[in-house]
This record gives C-alpha cells, structure tokens and sequence, in this order.
C-alpha cells in the first residue's frame, strides 16, 4: 500500500499531468516484482482529508470565500465523496426498478384483496 500511496501523490492534482516516483534499488531487490507494483493498483487510495474550523478559516484569510471553496470542492476526499453519492444513487434506483417488479408481480388480475 505504501507504494501506492507514494505514486498516487506524485503530481500536482490538477496541475500536472503525470508525477514521477524514484525507488531506490536495495541489494537482493526483485525488479520484477518491482515492476509488478508500479503496474498495478491493488489498494484502493482513500482520502484521510478532514478540514477543521481552523483550516476554514485560515483559506478564507488567505484566499477569500469563493476560492476557498473552490479548493475544497477539488480536494481528493470531496472527489471520492461525490463518486461515493453517484453510485449510491445508482443502486437507490436499482432496488426501486426491482421493487417495482415485485409490485407488479402482486398485482391480481381480480383486483386488491381488502
């Protein structure tokens, strides 16, 4: 995880359009096994981004309103934050699509049981 986490920063988000990651060779390394991390992300990269009042108010010092809140909009932790509402709301819908078929299968012909 801790390879992942390394390339996973490098670049600037939203500035750089690739970032680089140097790992220093140590003798008895395996440079295919090397080769296997950096081709492949196995741990999911989480956001532990937590703005505090303090941090609130030292960007709307330094960058105003506007701007401050454009930053926490771009953060990594509000990305992963709107992705994590997309697909809630995607299975919110899918369980409605199959509740509605449940409905329609309880439907009698000869009408409403009272």
């Amino acid at each position: 995880g801790e390879y992942t986490q390394l390339t996973g920063r490098a670049g600037r988000r939203g500035i750089d359009v690739e970032g680089h990651a140097v790992v220093l060779w140590q003798r008895g390394m395996d440079p295919t096994a090397l080769a296997g991390l950096a081709g492949t992300r196995t741990y999911p990269l989480r956001s532990s981004f937590r703005p505090s009042y303090n941090m609130a108010v030292n960007l709307v010092q330094q960058f105003g309103r506007h701007r401050s809140r454009e930053l926490l909009e771009t953060s990594f932790a509000q990305f992963q934050a709107d992705k994590s509402v997309v697909g809630i709301s995607r299975q919110v819908q899918r369980n409605e699509e199959g509740l509605e078929g449940y409905k329609e299968g309880m439907t009698c012909h000869l009408g409403d049981f009272e």
